[in-house]
């Protein structure tokens, strides 16, 4: 749900398209996708974004607030180089894109006309001018249903939790001390790819069970049932905060990238025919469900908060 995307120098070059004044336009339509959709690779460990910077009178005036908040948004991520040469003009650049993609699958590579030109029969490079036939912009979707199985929710959240700097698993009932979730550490796990972890926060309710069967917990309980959890995330170099509320209904991923709906929670189900629907949650709604799960917004009392896995440097 989130989209892993390359961006050759041209794509911010008015001669690269059939009329100069579709560059803007068509950049605008980019900036709106990559804002709220993607992650851009920054490749060969930054000297793209610093190729950028070298021609300035080259690329359209947008071109460096476009690359500027990519970089605020931390949507920009370093990519290791794939080739020998050092690129230097678009067709080259696209070639390294084309390696890295060898290496971790693009979703696609965004250039203008001459570059699109040289590889006809690649579906993989689109120029931007007809970004509405693209595979990948096609395949956008608000939503996606999946099983409610581990490599499910790998395939969807593999990218998002990758390259996202905070992460906010909110769930009513996580328990990982239960069998249903006991393959949640999996999803954590991705982030051990990062150059710098991140802050990975975990959301729960006080109490078990529903109706006449809902139970209170104690710290001791809410600690026994992180503990096995506790242990993996130590050995993987991870740490997590617990948060424990009074009460709690909605499910969700809330990261620095994306937001998500998530309405069964993180468990797995014993039905390996199960479904479930997860639904992009807007930028707005997810920041107010940020505010939400804050402490200092007191919209819920908070009964315990906690660390988990904290490697014993630190």
């Amino acid at each position: 749900m989130l989209l892993d995307l390359a961006l050759v120098p041209e794509v911010f070059e008015e001669g690269a398209y059939s009329v100069g004044e579709l560059c803007g336009h068509c950049l605008r339509t980019l900036t709106d996708v990559l804002l709220e959709q993607a992650v851009v690779r920054d490749l060969r460990n930054g000297a793209w974004s610093k190729h950028m910077k070298l021609k300035p009178g080259q690329w359209h005036p947008a071109t460096a607030e476009i690359i500027e908040a990519l970089a605020k948004q931390k949507r920009l991520y370093l990519f290791p180089p794939a080739l020998s040469m050092e690129p230097d003009e678009s067709r080259e650049w696209c070639y390294e894109a084309l390696a890295t993609h060898k290496a971790a699958p693009l979703d696609g590579i965004v250039c203008g006309n001459g570059v699109s030109g040289d590889f006809p029969g690649d579906a993989l490079v689109q120029p931007l001018e007809k970004i509405h036939d693209s595979t990948w912009y096609k395949n956008r979707t608000m939503s996606v249903r999946l099983r409610r199985q581990s490599a499910d929710y790998l395939k969807q959240l593999q990218v998002i939790l990758k390259w996202s700097s905070s992460a906010m698993f909110i769930d009513a009932h996580l328990d990982p001390s239960r069998p249903g979730y006991a393959e949640f550490y999996r999803l954590l796990e991705t982030a051990r790819r990062r150059p710098v972890p991140p802050l990975i926060e975990l959301h729960r309710c006080s109490y078990d069970g529903v109706g006449a069967s809902r139970r209170m917990l104690s710290y001791g309980d809410v600690d026994s049932m992180f503990a096995p959890l506790s242990a993996i995330l130590k050995n993987a170099r991870l740490k997590a905060t617990v948060f424990v509320w009074d009460t709690m209904h909605d499910r969700y991923l809330i990261t620095n990238l994306i937001g998500l709906s998530v309405p069964n929670g993180f468990d797995i189900s014993n039905d390996t025919k199960a479904l479930t629907t997860w639904t992009r949650v807007s930028p707005k709604d997810s920041e107010d469900i940020q505010r939400e799960f804050d402490p200092a917004s007191r919209r819920h009392q908070l009964r315990w908060q906690f660390d988990i896995g904290k490697p014993d440097e630190e």
